[in-house]
Parts: structure tokens; C-alpha cells; sequence
């Protein structure tokens, strides 16, 4: 017989850790929606309705944020942008303002 070794396997309780740290927002979520299903089912699902809306109405936004970002990271304009954003907190605000308004 050949001599395999193995890499230790993490325990369910190890990965059950993990993931509640990694994603302890979206597990108290679901909770919340579960517990509204058992209280009022019409409630919970209006409110499950709603949720899952709000998530796709937001998605396109969120996904052009992440891309954006990810752009700025890997091209190095992240570090320009922060340049921008150093100094006076007043300056900082006038130009993010600048930057974010838009014309009437």
C-alpha cells in the first residue's frame, strides 16, 4: 500500500464558524425574513417580494460600483483618488460635492 497523506479536514463546527463570520449580515437577513413568514405569511411574503425587488433594482448599480472600483484598484487611479481626498476636511467636501452634484 502506497503512503498517502492527507491535509486535515476542517470540522462542520470550523466551517459553520467561518461562514457565520463571513456572512453574518445575510444569515441575520434571512433570519429575519424567516421569522416574518412564521409570524404573518402574507406579511413575510410581501416583505420577502420586496426584499428580493429591492436587490434586483439595485444590482446594476452595485455591479458598475464593484467594476469601477476594481478598475481604480488594478489601473492605480485609486491612489490619485486618494491624493485628492487629502488635506483640509472643508477642501475634501467642496470637492467631493463638486464631483457629485449635478447642474439644475
Amino acid at each position: 500500500m502506497s503512503d498517502m497523506t492527507t491535509l486535515p479536514r476542517r470540522s462542520a463546527i470550523d466551517m459553520a464558524r467561518a461562514l457565520r463570520a463571513r456572512h453574518s449580515v445575510w444569515i441575520v437577513t434571512a433570519g429575519i425574513l424567516r421569522l416574518g413568514l412564521l409570524a404573518d405569511l402574507g406579511q413575510g411574503l410581501s416583505s420577502a417580494v420586496f426584499v428580493v425587488d429591492a436587490l434586483v433594482t439595485t444590482a446594476p448599480f452595485l455591479i458598475l460600483s464593484i467594476a469601477a472600483a476594481a478598475y481604480a484598484g488594478a489601473s492605480g487611479a485609486d491612489n490619485v483618488i486618494a491624493r485628492a481626498f487629502t488635506g483640509s476636511p472643508l477642501m475634501m467636501i467642496a470637492f467631493a460635492a463638486a464631483l457629485g452634484g449635478k447642474k439644475p
